[in-house]
């Protein structure tokens, strides 16, 4: 073969040789570029999730601090017993013989949480009607506790402290009953119970 041909060759080679390597080094680039741009996507929706879940613990704790902080008493006997008839009448025999209105407010505020805790048993055994109804019954007691602390006040009294017990119980009351809001015919007691807390706000 020619000496000419043979330079010929080995150029053409040459040039094939550096084409290829261009090439990969090009293809190389591209490749490091595309893994960085991955990297940072990655690192971004890492940071966005991690937000999120922040912010959805954040709000759950919001939620939970909401939470009134007060505690109901023990019903006692429920509307469903025979005996429960022993209780009303004892109860009524009380309210009437106390005469010091800051006393009677106290009975009341009693009376009127022991039956929401009742009528929520009630509910819980599936006697809506007259869990409903024994609750109505303790919102009766609660607006009488109002009108007695209102009494108290006129007298000279010190009221402040049980108005903030008051109003603590109104919310503790719509607390409790929104938990069951889907049960049919409760909104008339839900909003009465929303009005009850308005007006124990209006004493502090």
């Amino acid at each position: 073969m020619p000496a000419r041909q043979c330079q010929s060759l080995a150029g053409r080679r040459d040039i094939c040789g550096q084409v290829a390597f261009s090439f990969m080094k090009n293809k190389l680039l591209i490749i490091l570029i595309s893994a960085f741009i991955l990297s940072i996507s990655f690192n971004f929706n890492i940071a966005k999730a991690q937000e999120s879940t922040t912010s959805e613990a954040s709000g759950a704790a919001t939620t939970q601090e909401k939470k009134i902080e007060y505690e109901l008493p023990f019903p006692g006997i429920l509307p469903d017993s025979p005996l429960y008839f022993l209780k009303v009448t004892r109860d009524r025999v009380v309210s009437i013989l106390i005469s010091d209105p800051m006393k009677k407010a106290e009975f009341d505020l009693l009376q009127s949480e022991k039956r929401l805790k009742a009528g929520v048993a009630l509910l819980g055994k599936k006697k809506n009607d007259l869990g409903i109804s024994t609750i109505h019954k303790g919102q009766n007691y609660f607006e009488e506790a109002l009108g007695e602390i209102v009494k108290a006040r006129g007298q000279g009294f010190e009221v402040s402290s049980f108005s903030n017990r008051l109003l603590l119980s109104s919310q503790k009351q719509v607390d409790v009953l929104k938990e069951y809001k889907n049960i049919k015919d409760l909104a008339p007691v839900m909003e009465r119970a929303v009005n009850i807390e308005k007006k124990a706000k209006a004493l502090n």
